[in-house]
């Protein structure tokens, strides 16, 4: 038996360091793939934010060196048309006649020479619109670029064109910007920047991230790891907790942790479940107690009754009056039975009761007529006081039950010579029924125990007692959201007052 609990606790703290590797497990993972997420949308998100930086800056030195070339050429123009001389060398009234005239080149030619911006702007060419080179730099002219026929194509229709060019060495953003003119290219201007600082600076952030996210997944995990051992360790207590609890430590309870989360919530369940287990064990072993020790009585009479019947002949009347006897221990044996199973079946009863509105005063004549039959040896005298109907509502069986069980108390604990008093009454919005009786009370000592279930009363308990009455009693009052008062004194009688919700 040991080595099957210490394989099943063995087996449960397996199973809990599974979950808590399964949740580390799920975290990593998650985690994980949350960082090359972001470290995949960060790389990316900078190599296209450099990327159009790099292409916004090659389109502005385009149109810096193509309105450069407008500026020389307009200012030769007005300097040309401004003082006397030959005017038939003067520049054309616009630049596109410059380039169908064929005088383009020249032009580019002494703005190359006059200005130096050429050369200033770093990898520059110039072409016309065919692609055919016009002027170039010295650096672009060394390192040999040229244009696909597909940029070239782009370009020709008036469209910015851009190609990554891989050398080498290194590798290069050219951009292929058309000057325009009356809707008309009138030539390409070239331009090139290398990329080999934003080649560095992406090759530096993926090193990083390389390193950093590596880093970031492994103290996360370790602080993943702490977590979740804080987390489950109240579970693990608990766990253990209950293992060692048994059938013979069920008044033991689990720690409740004052997290104010679901580990407190649990405990605080548990405890509840061990608490109605604990009661229903309890009321099992009671029951069982009651049951053998009320039965065994009357049966060990009645067999001893039979075996000495059945020894020799009989008269008639010695038949009767041993069949009688048998009957009247029958008859306390269903009682008994009867009162046991209504105790066994309280806690069930609740969700299945078939309410109604019953009168209470044509209840209380109904048990009193019971009662009254010849067959109960009953000799004290019963009175029955109602001064108005009553209605409640409630559960007709249950509340006969309960009537009958506080009558026959009363009669039970009364002698021939005393009187019963049963009173029915309403009282603002309740209804009142008050037993009393003139028998010999219950003990002072006595009285915090009286709806105890299976208590029986030292100086008033009759030999048949089960001592189930009252706490049925009580059990029913409670379902019908009423109460029961008990007072007594000794020599003078009790007198048991229920109190249950009137109807209007």
């Amino acid at each position: 038996m040991r080595s099957w609990l210490t394989w099943s606790r063995h087996r449960t703290k397996t199973r809990v360091r599974s979950m808590r590797y399964s949740i580390l497990g799920w975290y990593v993972g998650v985690l994980a793939l949350i960082l090359c997420l972001f470290s995949a949308a960060l790389y990316g998100i900078v190599w296209v934010r450099l990327s159009r930086a790099i292409d916004r800056t090659l389109v502005l030195k385009a149109e810096g060196l193509a309105g450069s070339i407008y500026a020389f050429w307009s200012a030769e123009r007005s300097a040309v048309g401004s003082g006397p001389g030959n005017w038939t060398d003067a520049p054309s009234p616009t630049l596109e006649s410059e380039v169908w005239r064929g005088r383009f080149v020249d032009l580019l030619s002494r703005w190359a020479q006059s200005t130096g911006q050429l050369d200033a702007g770093g990898w520059v060419q110039l072409t016309d619109r065919s692609g055919r080179s016009l002027g170039a730099s010295t650096q672009f002219a060394k390192l040999g670029l040229s244009l696909s026929q597909e940029s070239l194509d782009a370009a020709q229709t008036g469209q910015i064109a851009y190609e990554t060019i891989q050398l080498p060495q290194e590798h290069y953003r050219l951009l292929a910007h058309p000057v325009m003119e009356q809707g008309r290219v009138l030539y390409i201007v070239l331009i090139a920047d290398s990329l080999e600082q934003v080649d560095e600076f992406l090759r530096q952030l993926r090193n990083w991230l390389l390193v950093l996210a590596p880093l970031a997944l492994l103290l996360t995990s370790l602080v993943g790891w702490l977590l979740t051992n804080a987390a489950m360790e109240p579970v693990s207590q608990m766990i253990e907790k209950a293992q060692r609890i048994g059938s013979g430590h069920l008044h033991e309870r689990i720690e409740v942790p004052k997290t104010g989360d679901e580990v407190e919530r649990l405990a605080a369940t548990f405890n509840e479940m061990l608490e109605r287990v604990e009661q229903m064990v309890k009321r099992m072993r009671q029951f069982s107690a009651a049951a053998s020790h009320e039965l065994r009585t009357p049966l060990t009479i009645m067999q001893g009754e039979l075996e000495l019947l059945l020894r020799r002949e009989r008269e008639a009347e010695e038949y009767k009056r041993v069949l009688q006897v048998q009957l009247d221990t029958v008859k306390e044996m269903t009682h008994t039975v009867e009162q046991l199973l209504m105790l066994a079946r309280s806690e069930v009863v609740d969700g299945a009761l078939e309410w109604r509105s019953v009168e209470l005063s044509s209840l209380v004549h109904e048990v009193m007529r019971t009662l009254k039959t010849p067959n109960n040896g009953n000799r004290c005298e019963l009175l029955l006081n109602i001064k108005e109907p009553v209605l409640i509502q409630g559960e007709p069986h249950l509340l006969t039950r309960l009537l009958t069980n506080l009558i026959d108390n009363a009669i039970r604990y009364t002698p021939a010579t005393g009187h019963i008093t049963v009173r029915v009454d309403a009282v603002d919005t309740e209804a009142c029924l008050c037993v009393e009786d003139t028998g010999k009370g219950i003990p002072p000592e006595e009285m915090p125990h009286i709806f105890d279930r299976f208590f029986k009363p030292t100086l008033s308990a009759s030999p048949h007692s089960t001592g189930l009455g009252l706490g049925l009693c009580r059990w029913i009052a409670e379902v019908h959201h009423g109460r029961l008062d008990v007072s007594s004194y000794p020599e003078q009688g009790t007198r048991v007052t229920l109190w249950l919700p009137r109807l209007r």
